[in-house]
């Protein structure tokens, strides 16, 4: 898929607007996308495919690896030329910011996240774009972007601001045509580099989700809630997260769900 030069259907007539939120699961093996239109089209939520670049096993799930040539030009998919990194994000838990230098820049935990989630972003928005124009294509569209981060609430401030900026970050790179290079991302935060300050999206649209939270209040507003006292379980690459929790009547009616703990 081509890079995505804008993030507005062509032929949009922009008399109104579509509120779109991007809900990214930034795994420890892989990332899944889900799109959704919280206010039109009966909140319709669209599974974000990734074709030959996805798992052999499902296509929606990506694979959480970032392939780079000796520029620092990246890709989702890899080449002769290619190196290949994982394990991002467990080492940028460990250390977001120690690195290693190649070519005349450094390769940080937080640089490899941004290039990442910026390539995967501008892959979902280019779907997006591109298959659903018949239903969205007159609206204009206003981006709102929620991201997990892996903490058990919200008081973890330190990674919490941490995934924000990442995320604030990787939107900026994404936008346009160019590579997405971890030569530029550096030369970004070291102040060679000055971007267009201007974003097509909100500060404020920017959120960072706990996981487990988010996983939550997914079933929680789901068709399938039950009420009464839940045990949820996610077993991940890396980690397993434990949440226990109570959905009743009362809460069922708008009010956030109470979670007992999470661990």
């Amino acid at each position: 898929m081509p890079p995505a030069n804008t993030t507005q259907f062509q032929n949009a007539n922009h008399a109104e607007i579509c509120d779109i939120v991007i809900g990214f699961d930034f795994g420890t093996s892989c990332s899944k996308v889900i799109l959704q239109s919280p206010y039109f089209a009966d909140r319709r939520a669209m599974l974000v495919p990734f074709g030959h670049l996805g798992h052999p096993i499902n296509s929606h799930l990506l694979p959480t690896k970032l392939y780079y040539d000796g520029h620092g030009n990246c890709s989702l998919t890899t080449d002769l030329n290619s190196l290949c990194t994982s394990g991002i994000k467990l080492r940028l838990l460990q250390n977001p910011d120690i690195g290693e230098s190649l070519a005349g820049f450094v390769i940080t935990p937080r640089t490899l996240a941004i290039a990442y989630i910026a390539l995967v972003l501008r892959h979902a928005r280019q779907w997006f774009l591109t298959t659903q124009s018949k239903i969205y294509g007159s609206y204009r569209i206003r981006w709102h972007l929620n991201i997990g981060m892996p903490s058990p609430g919200y008081d973890d401030h330190d990674r919490r601001e941490l995934f924000r900026s990442i995320a604030m970050d990787a939107w900026r790179f994404s936008l346009g045509v160019e590579s997405v290079s971890l030569a530029r991302i550096w030369c970004y935060y070291s102040g060679e580099l000055k971007l267009n300050g201007k974003l097509d999206i909100e500060l404020d649209a920017i959120n960072v989700l706990p996981e487990i939270v988010a996983e939550v209040l997914g079933y929680a507003k789901s068709n399938l809630r039950e009420n009464g006292l839940h045990v949820l379980i996610d077993i991940g690459a890396g980690t397993v997260d434990i949440s226990g929790f109570e959905l009743s009547h009362y809460l069922s009616s708008g009010t956030q769900n109470r979670p007992l703990m999470g661990t």
